[in-house]
């Protein structure tokens, strides 16, 4: 029992930390490129991104699923730790 709840931790885990990851590159990138206006349009979509993968994480947490989130999930089984 307590290895299965160390694996949908550690799991969720990883999805979270790409999440910030992502949020956070994504973030300096449209820093840079607020200059040529294509930042202006990032900072939004990349909010809504954050927001979308939070729910979409909270509700797979709470039905204890372990399902990757929408569109970078399976990117996460990459961290080995």
């Amino acid at each position: 029992e307590k290895m299965k709840k160390d694996d949908f931790v550690k799991f969720h885990f990883k999805q979270w930390l790409l999440v910030i990851i992502v949020a956070f590159v994504g973030n300096i990138v449209a820093g840079l490129l607020t200059f040529i206006l294509i930042g202006a349009l990032l900072f939004p979509v990349i909010g809504v991104l954050t927001l979308v993968w939070f729910i979409q994480a909270m509700i797979f947490i709470l039905q204890e699923k372990k399902q990757d989130l929408w569109l970078i999930g399976k990117y996460a089984e990459k961290f080995d730790f």
